[in-house]
């Protein structure tokens, strides 16, 4: 089975999700501006493992989602998948929704998260339908 469209979306939307991730982890490094001020009372370097460990993670799922010549067919794979992305954002939201009310270039970054996060979990289930199908179709069960 080939991807279908809602799998490659959902590859964009985890590759654009990543982007956000780098940037966030740049911006706790001092290397590019802040979109909000940090909680000091966590150090430094718990924040930057914190990400790199996500990163880790969700580059390792991009690379199974594209590269994986299974992964069209597992439909635990586009669910478990998203697990990574979401546990990093979800706890964000509330932060990710103040930016949308600055009136600035972190509400446009904050609006576009939201979107991505969300086009990633509506792809996820899609993905998971078509996976079914295909298993269903070809009479394997994953």
């Amino acid at each position: 089975m080939r991807r279908t469209l809602p799998m490659r979306i959902y590859i964009a939307a985890y590759a654009l999700l990543f982007g956000f991730l780098t940037y966030l982890g740049l911006a706790v490094a001092g290397v590019v501006p802040q979109l909000a001020e940090r909680d000091q009372s966590v150090p430094l370097e718990a924040v930057l493992v914190f990400i790199t460990v996500f990163g880790v993670l969700q580059i390792a799922v991009i690379t199974a989602a594209a590269r994986w010549r299974e992964a069209p067919r597992r439909r635990w794979f586009w669910i478990g998948g998203t697990l990574p992305a979401v546990m990093f954002f979800a706890d964000d939201v509330p932060k990710i929704v103040a930016l949308i009310t600055q009136p600035s270039w972190a509400a446009a970054f904050g609006s576009a998260m939201l979107i991505a996060l969300g086009t990633l979990v509506v792809a996820a289930g899609v993905s998971f339908r078509d996976a079914r199908r295909a298993a269903a179709e070809s009479g394997s069960i994953d």
